[in-house]
Formats: C-alpha cells, structure tokens, sequence
C-alpha cells in the first residue's frame, strides 16, 4: 500500500488535510518540515498544536534543540526509520510537509554524500584564503575536481571550500556526487498530493496567519530565538518568521516593518516552493472545495 504524502506551499492548510485524513483511516503523521524538527519553534513554524497532535501520533517533531544542526541526509535516516517501524506494527503513515527537498528526497529516494565535514581542515582553508587570496583556493581545486572548478568563479569561497572538504574527507570530487546523481529508491512506493489555492487567496491566507501567528504570541517567540545568540549557520535560523524580527530588537527597524517583510517573505517563500512543486509530475493536486470528498472518498 503507498505511504501518503500532503506536500505544498506554507499557509495552504496542508496540516488541517492531514489531521482530517488520519482521523479518517487511523494513520500517524510524521513531519516533512524542517523547521518544526526543532523544540520551541512552535508558533512560527505553525507546529500543529498539542491538542492537534492528540488527533494522531506525531513523529520527527521537537527532535532537536535549536543549536543543533540537522541535514536532509538527517532527515533521509530518520524518515527511513519511521517507515521501517510502521511498517513492523502494519501502521499507517502521512508524511506531512513543506520542506522541498525533503519530499523529493523521500520519494524519489536521493542519497546524499556521507558525513565530510572537517572544521580543522576547513579552518586551514579560510586561513590560506585570507593569507593568499581566493584565486589560490581556486587553483587547489582546480587541480582535485576540475569539472566542478570550471563552474564556480574564484571569488565563491564558500563552494569552493565546500568542495575542497568533500575531497579531502571522502577521497570523492564533489562533480563526481554530482554527476552520478546518487539516487537510490527506496522499497516503498507514494502517493503525493498537495493544495491548489488561487495565487491570491493563498497569498490573503499567509498574511492573515502572520496577523493570527502575532496574536499567538509570535513575537515573544522570536525574542526568545533572538536571545540565543545562535551562531549565524544555525540551521534553525533559515526558518521564516524569527529573524525578521532582529532588527526590531535591535532598534533598526519597526514592529510594522517586521511584520510586513515577514509577510513578503512568506508570501516568497510560498512562491518558490510552488515553482519546485508543479514541476513535479507525481503529484496530485487538490482543490479547496475537493478536500472534504477527497477525506471523504480516500
């Protein structure tokens, strides 16, 4: 039987589809958002509630302190897991998500490269970069992986540093990874299916969450990321809604004009995920007046 999947753009009501369809077959919803992952990132995240949570078993929810990175290759093993248990119990699963890239990794079955960080070596790097100059960087990789030199101009220190890691921790060329695609597929088959909102409705609906997410106590909830003090790479710190109150703390910007671009980012972010979505061919799209008979129907 496939595993289900509720994908789509932030603000579609991807979560109330889902809490409708597990109620409806007995199913367990596990996240595919990678922000609602981390504990106490709840109200910007739109992390379902906990009396939402008490509809269905939740997984892959407030597994992580916000200070603790997490890939998609974390969220591959995870997911993975979960599956394999499920199965075990003959328990029903929906997969509910936002996260792009970890839809499309979980049902097109993506491998990614194995654990290649090394912050020694990579210190090494930024210190032969600030001493001799981005173009000597540049030429060391030219020398290991070619191909993925040729792609990258000689002032992105960040990729090509990355690049240089991967060599030196796996004995691989990143173009090598690249090119072979390292798709594997998975012993399970899915069933994709997401909203379809008119652009504008949808657009209307992210800004009236923000205004709602505000009134939950959004702001108190950014205060609380911000006083962290998160090292900029925090994984955490890519979610929308906390850092575009920073500069409201630090007395740079109103409380309206963080608002308002947390509403312009959303608004963004829900474009580009529907750029990635409707390239898909395997998904089903749903809409808003077809989701009770598709509960009803499924």
């Amino acid at each position: 039987m496939p595993i289900t999947v509720i994908c789509g753009p932030t603000g579609s009501g991807k979560t109330g589809l889902a809490l409708a369809l597990a109620e409806k077959i007995g199913a367990s919803i596990v996240n595919a958002d990678s922000m609602q992952i981390y504990k106490g990132l709840d109200i910007g995240t739109a992390k379902p509630t906990l009396e939402e949570r008490q509809i269905a078993p939740h997984y892959l929810i407030d597994i992580k302190n916000p200070a603790e990175k997490y890939s998609v290759r974390d969220y591959m093993k995870d997911a993975k897991k979960c599956i394999d248990e499920s199965q075990s119990r003959e328990e029903k699963l929906i997969f509910v998500g936002g996260t792009p890239q970890y839809v499309t990794s979980l049902v097109e079955g993506i491998h990614y490269i194995p654990d290649s960080t090394d912050h020694a070596y990579r210190a090494e790097l930024e210190k032969i970069l600030a001493d001799m100059g981005p173009e000597s960087l540049w030429k060391a990789l030219e020398e290991v992986d070619f191909p993925r030199a040729q792609v990258l101009h000689p002032n992105d220190h960040k990729r090509i540093i990355r690049a240089l890691e991967i060599y030196h921790t796996t004995g691989m060329r990143q173009s090598d990874w690249d090119e072979a695609g390292q798709r594997i597929f998975l012993p399970y088959t899915f069933e994709v299916y997401a909203p379809n909102w008119p652009r504008d409705v949808l657009y209307d609906r992210i800004n009236r969450r923000v205004d709602l997410m505000m009134e939950q106590g959004l702001l108190e909830e950014a205060k609380k990321v911000y006083d962290m003090d998160l090292p900029a790479d925090a994984t955490c710190l890519q979610a929308i809604a906390y850092k575009e109150f920073f500069p409201y703390f630090e007395e740079k910007a109103a409380l309206e004009e963080s608002v308002e671009l947390l509403k312009r980012n959303s608004r963004r972010y829900a474009k580009r995920q529907l750029t990635w979505y409707k390239k898909l061919n395997y998904i089903h799209w749903i809409k808003p007046e077809d989701f009770e008979d598709f509960v009803k129907d499924f």
